[in-house]
């Protein structure tokens, strides 16, 4: 939606955040002439639609209005009578300039155009925007449905030293993959890496799963080497 309009002067973010089952709606009214809306999620209003980090400065302002952290025994942590807890009453306030220019300078385009055919469905691979913190792959996929329209569809992506790490579909309002990643080794390795290599897997039926089954690990899942596509970043 557009234009762009500025948060007024006096704007102060609810206390009351989205998230979980309960609290108020996500979206709040910050000025009615003209109308301004606010997600209460900013990292929604940043990468929405596919876009990774902004070059220009921001003003952050940082509102905490209070802590809270429990403890107990891992065989009564499960009832909240058995909880220990801390509080404190807030508010903290920080505020700080920041901006995303070393970031968007490590953010390639790279288009790809590649379909591929996966159990006898077709997915399309339009382009990859890559970077070592948060990798975005735009897909074809029906605008009306969320995601990619194959079933029980996983997609990894993998650096040249073999480190892989899947992506989570997205639906709305692109269909692809994407997945923040705040890790020092899987950062490290996809910014050193020239190539990234994109695997798509479905789910495998088990009878019993493994004891060591994880479900972000490749080997769990039904994988055929035809299901990927490699992506020269250079």
């Amino acid at each position: 939606a557009g234009p762009i309009l500025p948060y007024p002067p006096e704007f102060e973010l609810s206390k009351w955040y989205g998230g979980g089952g309960g609290g108020e709606p996500s979206i709040n009214a910050v000025n009615e002439k003209p109308l301004v809306v606010a997600n209460l999620r900013s990292k929604e209003l940043m990468v929405r639609d596919g876009y990774v980090s902004p070059k220009d400065p921001m003003q952050v302002k940082v509102t905490v209005y209070n802590v809270k952290t429990c403890w107990g025994d891992s065989e009564s942590f499960t009832e909240y009578s058995t909880w220990r807890c801390y509080s404190e009453e807030g508010p903290w306030v920080f505020e700080f300039e920041t901006d995303g220019a070393e970031l968007a300078g490590l953010t390639k385009e790279i288009e790809i155009n590649e379909t591929l055919s996966i159990d006898g469905q077709e997915l399309t691979l339009k382009r990859l925007r890559f970077n070592p913190l948060q990798p975005i792959l735009f897909t074809s996929g029906d605008d009306n449905y969320p995601g990619p329209e194959i079933s029980g569809l996983h997609a990894f992506i993998e650096a040249d030293d073999g480190t892989q790490l899947p992506l989570h579909e997205k639906g709305i309002p692109y269909a692809g993959f994407t997945r923040v990643y705040v890790n020092d080794e899987a950062n490290s390795a996809f910014g050193k890496t020239k190539s990234v290599r994109i695997s798509f897997c479905l789910n495998r039926e088990w009878e019993t799963f493994p004891e060591d089954f994880n479900y972000e690990e490749m080997r769990f899942y039904n994988c055929d080497p035809a299901w990927s596509a490699t992506v020269d970043l250079e």
